[in-house]
């Protein structure tokens, strides 16, 4: 247990070199190509009592049937032999589309294989016998968090469209650590409301230390934090 700490500086030492040789800050774009262009500076491993170090950021891959849908996104529904049911649609600010037939439905919140169901269901009730509906997202409502303090390349950064990021990999996507970095002391405010919202503090060496580094998930909006430790 003794080796840790020595362990830690020397990751936040490759941090800062990294550091003295990008930009301080990264605007949303920049940071994509940053993150395309530099795989292995993502997420922290979450071995216990072993070293803080990267691992691969998270894989921004197309939407799939496990996406969940949200408003503003756009979906097109196609029946098999129902050209006049095959639509374009964006879900509306209360999460709900206008679908021929069947009229309004509420899609936010579900996954694409469950919408695709739904509409299926109420088609085949009254309307069909045996509909095959096809649904695929053609736009999806992008969601960005925020590190600050001190990692390598403070600024936005886009959530995947599986929207899994934990905590660990929104600081790996931004460099990392930088040297004089405090990780036993990080907050990430969250939006809870309308004008409301929440502080989390958390302890990322005491997340690997206990295996739970996957638990803690960033959301859109979320404001990550790491401040300078006093030695």
């Amino acid at each position: 247990m003794k080796a840790f700490p020595c362990l830690l500086l020397m990751f936040f030492s490759m941090a800062h070199q990294s550091n003295s040789q990008s930009p301080a800050t990264a605007t949303a774009p920049a940071a994509a190509s940053a993150a395309k262009a530099n795989p292995a500076g993502s997420s922290i491993s979450s071995q216990a009592g072993g070293p803080l170090q990267t691992a691969d950021a998270p894989v921004i891959s197309p939407v799939t049937q496990a996406y969940v849908l949200q408003p503003a996104d756009a979906v097109q529904i196609s029946v098999f032999n129902e050209p006049d049911l095959s639509v374009t649609v964006r879900l509306s600010a209360d999460g709900t589309i206008m679908y021929p037939l069947i009229g309004r439905v509420a899609l936010s919140g579900l996954t694409v294989q469950q919408a695709q169901d739904i509409i299926t269901r109420k088609l085949g009730e009254d309307y069909l016998v045996n509909p095959q509906v096809t649904m695929t997202v053609m736009d999806y409502t992008k969601k960005y968090f925020t590190v600050l303090g001190q990692v390598a390349k403070p600024g936005p950064y886009e959530i995947p469209a599986e929207g899994r990021v934990t905590l660990l990999q929104a600081v790996g996507m931004a460099g990392g650590f930088t040297r004089i970095a405090n990780a036993s002391h990080i907050t990430i405010k969250r939006k809870t409301g309308d004008k409301q919202y929440k502080i989390i503090k958390t302890d990322a060496k005491k997340l690997v230390k206990d295996g739970s580094a996957d638990d803690l998930q960033i959301q859109g909006g979320d404001t990550i934090t790491v401040p300078e430790s006093w030695f």
